[in-house]
């Protein structure tokens, strides 16, 4: 049998634990937002490798959305989508969430350049909390940095009086105003004003 196919079987007949452990390990390597992309590609490597990948929630359970948005929304659509796939994935798992969602800095003396999309950006960001809410209960960590007036409000509003038990950290920006953060000690943040500026 050529060498190659001998060193390819050796690696398919490997445990599931320790494929786990290489995934894991070469996933490291790449930044917080292209490591979902690097797994997909493992992933379609071969049905079974498949199967480890989209079945080990602890791989889906650090969400992160960073957008740059132009003159449209479309974009942010695709995040969202990607944000449940990651929620249904994670199945148990701590969740650690990190949204970064800029578009005035991109239209700085273009008054019409993002201003028709706001409204249905608004919607969006309504549409995301709402994907949140269900998982509420498992977040550790929650980042949330947006550019646009009243922007964290949708998100915020939707979470606060929550039962968040694991919750340690909450940070939510918005740039244009003025910044709230919070470092919680697993404390129920039910007890805590947790709303930002809006």
């Amino acid at each position: 049998m050529p060498t190659h196919k001998v060193a390819l079987a050796s690696i398919l007949d490997l445990p599931d634990e320790l494929l786990l452990e290489i995934f894991a390990s070469a996933a490291e390597t790449a930044t917080v937002e292209t490591e979902i992309y690097r797994l997909v590609r493992f992933a379609k490597t071969c049905r079974h490798w498949h199967t480890c990948i989209m079945n080990h929630g602890a791989f889906w359970s650090t969400i992160c959305v960073i957008e740059t948005l132009e003159t449209s929304t479309r974009s942010i659509e695709r995040s969202i989508e990607r944000t449940k796939t990651c929620l249904r994935r994670s199945k148990s798992y701590p969740l650690t969430l990190n949204i970064s969602i800029q578009s005035h800095n991109q239209h700085v003396g273009e008054e019409n350049g993002f201003s028709d999309n706001i409204s249905a950006f608004r919607n969006q960001l309504r549409e995301l909390s709402e994907a949140l809410r269900p998982y509420a209960d498992r977040i550790v960590s929650f980042d949330l940095t947006v550019d646009e007036y009243s922007s964290t409000e949708p998100i915020v509003h939707a979470l606060v009086g929550l039962h968040m038990p694991l919750l340690k950290r909450w940070v939510a920006v918005n740039s244009f105003e003025e910044m709230y953060a919070l470092e919680l000690e697993g404390a129920d943040p039910n007890d805590k004003e947790l709303v930002s500026h809006p």
